[in-house]
């Protein structure tokens, strides 16, 4: 696994998830991801300055539990619900 930031922001089609798929994405929480993920935390401020952050804490909310609606990987570390594109999780 890389340690390149890896982020997918979604509509949120859960429908397009095929059943067999664990929509259930375990994370297990450092004390503080801003410190352990500084790039995803950078992408996520600059989108929060741009669409406001109502919108983007909704995606990653959702994306939390369970919906594909935000997904992020850097140092290890795996946020969020990964998205389905073409029957593959797109990671």
């Amino acid at each position: 696994m890389s340690n390149k930031p890896n982020f997918v922001f979604s509509s949120g089609d859960a429908d397009a998830i095929p059943a067999e798929t664990d929509r259930r994405f375990a994370v297990a929480k450092p004390g503080n991801l801003r410190e352990a993920m500084p790039e995803t935390t950078a992408f996520i401020d600059s989108l929060r300055a741009v669409f406001g952050a109502d919108l983007i804490n909704r995606q990653i909310k959702g994306g939390m539990n369970g919906q594909p609606t935000f997904y992020a990987r850097e140092n290890g570390i795996e946020v969020g619900t990964p998205v389905v594109q073409g029957g593959r999780l797109a990671r």
